[in-house]
């Protein structure tokens, strides 16, 4: 038997049929709606990974406040469980276009890394227009900021330091040709981070040859993770994964930073040693010359007095 609650509900259906469906229908939209949503996550992290993997994206970028020596750099290539490394430079300028004054991240392009295969091209540029650089001078700049900047291919962009530091401490020229434009897994967002300089964000990136850049030491180190593409980078299981090789790089970092901290006080004690023992010697030197002309002063004098002696006694 029907029990008398169903038999009420079936009755209230028939009477408010039109209802019914409406409410069924809103009901069925929303779910399609909320599964919709619940799909379209996984799916956007699935090829967002893909998109990583395929340009091969940093597992970790290396920095250091001493900067990073190509000593820093073996040991880093030594460390089991690193598959691809690429030191670099990175700087951000100030460029004047009319009169807007935007913050550039100049990014440094390694000319002998540019196989999509080869492990040490990490961070892959994405050509969408024009060509890389070739030769020092040349530049790529943004695909997305080119436009709103005013810029085009084949102008020239001419860069400042921006601060009092002159510009040759960290470029061997001041103006490149932008011969293309890139996209890159490195920035994924609008926003391209903050600055020193300028506004205090940057306002796109360009990438030169690693050739136009002057520094002594690199300032950023790429590493990627051997066996790690096979994780997808928004799952734990990928933190779970690159959890030992972190604390190794963690502890290989503390050292690093340490030796190389040690080497720059070092440094730094030796120019003092030696400008030290340079006034030394001129200060040895000094006395030296001021006593002999002390003593010829004197023995002039006494010269002068033997001879006012011999004249008074004539």
């Amino acid at each position: 038997m029907r029990s008398p609650l169903l038999k009420d509900t079936l009755r209230e259906i028939r009477k408010t049929k039109g209802r019914f469906f409406s409410i069924f229908g809103i009901v069925a939209i929303g779910v399609a709606f909320f599964a919709g949503i619940l799909a379209s996550a996984p799916d956007m992290k699935y090829t967002a990974d893909r998109y990583f993997d395929d340009y091969n994206l940093m597992d970790y970028r290396v920095v250091s406040n001493f900067g990073i020596t190509e000593d820093d750099v073996r040991q880093l290539r030594q460390v089991a469980g690193v598959e691809g490394v690429q030191a670099s430079y990175t700087q951000d300028v100030i460029t004047r276009i009319g009169s807007k004054e935007l913050v550039l991240k100049v990014h440094a392009l390694d000319l002998a890394h540019l196989d999509p295969q080869d492990p040490d091209y990490i961070n892959q540029l994405v050509v969408t227009s024009g060509r890389l650089p070739e030769k020092s001078g040349e530049c790529v700049i943004e695909e997305g900021k080119i436009v709103v900047s005013g810029m085009k291919i084949g102008d020239t962009i001419r860069i400042e330091s921006g601060t009092s530091d002159p510009l040759d401490d960290s470029f061997g020229r001041d103006t490149f040709t932008i011969v293309g434009t890139v996209n890159t897994p490195y920035y994924l967002s609008y926003e391209k981070g903050t600055s020193a300089i300028g506004s205090g964000s940057v306002d796109t990136y360009i990438y030169v040859p690693k050739s136009d850049f002057t520094m002594e030491v690199y300032t950023d180190v790429y590493l990627t993770a051997r066996g790690a593409k096979v994780y997808n980078s928004y799952q734990q299981d990928y933190f779970d994964y690159l959890e030992p090789l972190s604390e190794t790089l963690t502890t290989l970092g503390s050292e690093r930073a340490e030796l190389r901290r040690q080497s720059i006080v070092d440094e730094a004690m030796k120019e003092y040693t030696d400008g030290q023992a340079e006034y030394d010697e001129a200060l040895t030197t000094f006395n030296t010359e001021i006593e002999k002309a002390e003593k010829k002063l004197q023995d002039g004098k006494d010269e002068l007095l033997v001879g006012q002696a011999t004249l008074t006694s004539s």
